[in-house]
């Protein structure tokens, strides 16, 4: 069953996936129509799942899933990482690689590979005020709340030490 992300319940538990580049807005649409194809036949155990899906900033392809409806199984989380296998693969993106993180600076997303970012910081390019994209959070509420935070509150905080970047 497929729910406007809008109306999604905060509680809902959900999957970011961080795209490798800017995803075009035709594209982003290409992709939201399939994923609400896939969601409204997505089920655990023969329970149909309400779910619901959004792209946000360019860049993250979000599923949400309400629980207190009916569980996701390793299954049907299965199910939705071959969804997202598929659309890599059709619009030539990488929505899976975790070597890349994604950061919010001067309001725009840049996406750096994890072994650029020791160096970035070095280099003053980031500093300890800059955004980080958490996309481990695991609540939908928690995107107005957790999802973005300073790098200086994140893994990378080890590499600041009072405002000043420590030696790497």
């Amino acid at each position: 069953m497929v729910i406007d992300f809008d109306n999604i319940a905060g509680h809902s538990r959900i999957w970011i996936y961080q795209s490798n580049k800017a995803v075009e807005l035709d594209v982003q649409q290409k992709i939201l129509e399939k994923g609400k194809v896939f969601l409204s036949g997505w089920a655990a155990h023969g329970a149909d799942l309400k779910a619901s899906i959004d792209f946000r900033y360019d860049h993250f392809l979000i599923i949400a899933l309400d629980e207190s409806h009916a569980g996701a199984t390793g299954c049907s989380i299965d199910k939705s990482v071959t969804f997202i296998r598929s659309a890599e693969e059709e619009y030539k993106l990488s929505f899976l690689d975790r070597t890349k993180v994604a950061l919010d600076i001067d309001s725009k997303v840049i996406v750096k590979d994890l072994n650029v970012l020791k160096k970035d910081i070095k280099e003053g390019l980031i500093n300890e005020h800059s955004n980080l994209f958490n996309n481990l959070i695991q609540q939908k509420k928690d995107l107005t709340t957790d999802w973005k935070i300073p790098v200086k509150d994140s893994w990378l905080g080890k590499y600041f030490v009072q405002g000043e970047n420590v030696s790497i």
